[in-house]
């Protein structure tokens, strides 16, 4: 008996009347008193289940766009650092096979500065040679990428290193200050034609099977749902047509990435986080509109580079902002929640 007073001293849902019975002023039922203590089982069920998120830090409210950097500048600027890779290039067959590309061709990268010359109003270029290093050197990417399936002694990249001022990428070619990276893949290797690889060997490939350009690089993946590393890495390939027949032509832009997370458990805590990767690329092909009958011809008279990568900042940046849920956003959600569940079971109960 006395457990069914307890019970019934819990109903809720009693009916209010004009007087007292046993001290209330509802009269109260066991089937209303075990139907309200289901909803306080419920409240702490609920209490649970939207904790998670608060405690766990789980299902943020993400939001991303792409939006254009804001600089007090005419161009803006990035600073590069000279221990961190950013791509690799070597030649390939249509499998995926490594071509020796020192056999056929003569690999070079130039810090370049296209700049509109303020005394003779005519743009310039300023070309400032970077040397070539195979990709393995750079160790510090094996920490953040899994290169299992890559071998990156293959591949050749910038050694910008020994640059002691320093590269800074920023602008394009509609800009009156231009600076990016290139590298430029060519028959010979100097203007003069002194020193220069037989052509006739990338055109006896060529007659077998395509001869690629691979480039690869580390692509930056958002990761909304993890709250400790929410920008992994992957490593990605992109491909281009090499052929003595016109020049390719691939444009890699490099931009931020930048999270802004607000994790704090009453009160707003902002925090940044920034990286950056190449965002996008673009290809194009350089066709001379007269192709001469001797392939040779075009090369060295037109020019010795069949292929040219430009590494450009973008001035657009991905942003990213992450919210998690507060205590108070808890307390909102449970009463929110449990209000309307309450009112629609004392509705049916009453009928």
């Amino acid at each position: 008996m006395k457990i069914l007073t307890f019970i019934k001293s819990t109903d809720f849902f009693g009916e209010g009347i004009n007087f007292s019975i046993n001290r209330y002023s509802s009269f109260k039922t066991v089937q209303g008193g075990l139907l309200s203590i289901s909803i306080y089982i419920l409240y702490i069920y609920i209490f649970y289940i939207f904790g998670l998120d608060l405690i766990f830090k789980q299902n943020p409210n993400v939001y991303s766009q792409i939006k254009p950097i804001k600089i007090d500048d005419l161009v803006p600027k990035l600073d590069l650092n000279s221990s961190e890779f950013i791509f690799g290039v070597r030649l390939e067959d249509y499998l995926g096979n490594n071509i020796e590309m020192e056999q056929y061709l003569f690999p070079k990268f130039n810090y370049v500065n296209y700049f509109l010359n303020k005394t003779s109003k005519e743009f310039e270029f300023i070309y400032e040679s970077i040397e070539v290093v195979k990709c393995d050197k750079f160790k510090d990417i094996l920490n953040r990428v899994s290169v299992s399936s890559y071998n990156l002694s293959t591949f050749v990249c910038p050694d910008f290193s020994k640059i002691e001022r320093g590269i800074q990428l920023g602008g394009y070619w509609d800009d009156i200050d231009f600076k990016y990276l290139q590298l430029d893949l060519s028959i010979c290797s100097d203007q003069n034609l002194t020193n220069c690889k037989d052509i006739k060997n990338i055109e006896k490939i060529n007659s077998k099977e395509p001869l690629l350009v691979s480039i690869i690089y580390p692509e930056v993946i958002f990761d909304a749902e993890n709250y400790t590393h929410p920008f992994q890495f992957k490593f990605r390939n992109h491909y281009n047509f090499l052929s003595t027949k016109f020049q390719s032509i691939d444009e890699l832009f490099l931009g931020h990435n930048i999270l802004t997370q607000d994790a704090g458990l009453m009160f707003e805590e902002k925090v940044e986080i920034n990286t950056t990767s190449i965002t996008r690329i673009i290809n194009k092909f350089n066709i001379p509109t007269v192709l001469p009958t001797d392939i040779s011809k075009l090369i060295y008279k037109y020019t010795n580079d069949i292929y040219w990568c430009y590494l450009i900042f973008d001035k657009n940046y991905y942003s990213h902002s992450r919210r998690y849920a507060k205590l108070q956003d808890l307390i909102a959600n449970v009463k929110g929640f449990m209000e309307l569940n309450i009112f629609l079971l004392g509705f049916f109960y009453k009928i």
